[in-house]
């Protein structure tokens, strides 16, 4: 069995795995597929992840919402939908608790991707939302009042406008990152690949001097022309 290999409980296996997990791509997407290959245990899983959740730190918090994420947009594809039913019925307990602003604005980002994405119905997403804890501000710094003061000036008049760090880039990479949509770019690129060389293929089996402005005129001019291909061809043969 999978689930417990090694000899370990299920248990245990699951403990460990959620201890370890990180915010890299391939720790997310490897412990993803492991839970989804073993969604016969998916309400286990589930149930071991939110109390992972629950003693984890802010930092490590955020990787495990991360993985149910991930595992969340993709079990459908892979026969596996049990597990939205089973997120759902914990994910409100998972934010109803959070109150660390990186935190809350990375789950924000994860909600309205699930908003656009039609993961889970605008009603759910717009419920969850509001189970997240709005800190209230504490009194701005002389620096951060200067700050949002600049905020408020339209960008056009700054000399540059801000950027994300390093790590809310990295953050929303990760939360955005949709293999499937990747999978599906790569193959729309190998297609037209495959179009431009039978192309090449067909304009080399014609025959038809590209370097000559005269020849392509008379080959555009005669593409209605009911003429059989093969006689269309020995009119441009390059002797």
């Amino acid at each position: 069995m999978a689930a417990g290999a090694g000899g370990d409980s299920l248990e245990a296996t699951l403990e460990r795995k959620f201890k370890n997990v990180t915010n890299t791509m391939d720790s997310i997407q490897g412990l993803s597929t492991w839970c989804i290959d073993n969604k016969k245990y998916h309400n286990l899983i589930v149930k071991h992840w939110i109390k992972s959740l629950r003693k984890a730190d802010p930092s490590h918090r955020l990787n495990l919402l991360y993985l149910a994420n991930d595992v969340i947009q993709n079990c459908k594809r892979k026969n596996a939908i049990v597990y939205r039913t089973a997120f759902t019925e914990v994910l409100p307990d998972a934010f109803l608790h959070e109150g660390d602003r990186k935190v809350i604005k990375s789950v924000e980002r994860i909600l309205s991707i699930w908003e656009e994405r039609g993961v889970y119905p605008g009603t759910l997403v717009s419920d969850l939302r509001s189970t997240l804890i709005k800190e209230e501000s504490p009194p701005e710094t002389p620096v951060e009042q200067k700050k949002n003061t600049l905020a408020e000036v339209p960008h056009q008049y700054l000399s540059c406008t801000p950027v994300e760090s390093k790590a809310d880039l990295r953050s929303k990479i990760v939360a955005e990152f949709v293999p499937q949509a990747l999978i599906d770019q790569l193959s729309k690129h190998k297609k037209s690949l495959e179009d431009v060389e039978i192309r090449e293929k067909q304009l080399a089996s014609m025959r038809v001097d590209i370097c000559s402005t005269e020849a392509l005129k008379k080959l555009k001019g005669e593409c209605s022309d009911p003429l059989p291909l093969k006689r269309k061809t020995n009119l441009y043969t390059i002797n």
